[in-house]
């Protein structure tokens, strides 16, 4: 988001850290949201809060969610596929809409594994469109994957449109650039939070794997922008990069999602949470991203304080 400057707010813009979260959806009606407090075996399961958590929006800043989990379950089957060398070029670069890779010159070889965690912590489109590259030439089918992780979840709201690489100007995509989300499509906070429950609570290596990745991401903007601390002493939270609010041309909005492990120290339960903040019509990039960022962030620290 560098370069905004004087950002127009709504009259009624949050202020940080002074909404609770049941008084989140009259602060911010637009916002869709989905909070569920998944229980560890044994334990009382809290009251979840939703509000239009069923209603479709695109995945906007969460595809690369998907991708990442359709890529660890890929690699269960092949074990040597997360090491399997990747070479980001000049071409992957060009096609960058997103990262800081896209700005570097020269080769950069790293491995599958390594570029999966750039694409979840930073949303770096040249390791997307570098990664749907070598996956195409090794002849694995990552939309048929992704398709089948949510018919196995049972997320029947959630569809997927094609690749990035592929997009062929769908979804405000042109063909064959990326803004790190790898894939294209729709969901809903809903389906986002059963997907979250299920990395948090599965203890199977898919929902190790993808957890780790995001462990590492960074959100500047997103549901895990206000919470307490700053840098390695933000309280341990999960997230995935949402491209600090930049969307694709005729992008609606942008999505967020945040896992909360438990804290036994605080008494604090795991919490998952899924976000949808749409682009009110007329709204420019330089009023939508800052207030956008207050809204998401603004929720993500309602729920680590309840």
């Amino acid at each position: 988001m560098a370069g905004l400057s004087s950002p127009r707010r709504s009259p009624h813009a949050l202020a940080l850290g002074v909404v609770s979260l049941q008084d989140i959806t009259t602060s911010a009606p637009g916002l869709r949201f989905a909070v569920r407090f998944p229980a560890a075996p044994g334990g009382a399961e809290r009251a979840a809060v939703a509000h239009e958590a069923d209603t479709p929006h695109p995945l906007a800043g969460t595809g690369k969610l998907f991708l990442a989990v359709a890529v660890a379950r890929l690699a269960e089957r092949d074990p040597g596929l997360l090491v399997s060398p990747l070479t980001i070029r000049g071409e992957h670069r060009a096609a960058a809409r997103s990262g800081t890779l896209r700005r570097m010159s020269g080769e950069l070889q790293l491995t599958l594994d390594d570029a999966m965690a750039l694409v979840v912590g930073t949303g770096d489109g040249a390791c997307v469109t570098a990664l749907l590259g070598l996956l195409e030439a090794r002849g694995v089918y990552v939309l048929a994957e992704a398709q089948q992780v949510v018919a196995d979840l049972g997320l029947d709201a959630t569809t997927f449109t094609g690749l990035e690489s592929s997009a062929g100007d769908r979804d405000g995509v042109q063909a064959g650039e990326s803004w790190g989300d790898g894939l294209l499509g729709r969901t809903t906070p809903d389906d986002l939070c059963t997907l979250l429950e299920h990395l948090a609570i599965g203890g199977e290596p898919t929902s190790e794997r993808v957890v780790a990745w995001m462990d590492k991401a960074f959100e500047p903007a997103g549901l895990a922008s206000a919470l307490p601390g700053f840098g390695p002493r933000t309280i341990p939270h999960r997230t995935v990069s949402g491209v600090e609010l930049l969307a694709p041309p005729g992008g609606p909005g942008c999505a967020s999602v945040l896992i909360l492990p438990a804290d036994a120290g605080t008494g604090r339960p795991t919490a998952c949470v899924a976000a949808y903040h749409p682009r009110s019509r007329g709204a420019d990039s330089t009023a939508y991203a800052p207030e956008a960022s207050a809204v998401l962030g603004s929720l993500g620290l309602a729920v680590a304080r309840s």
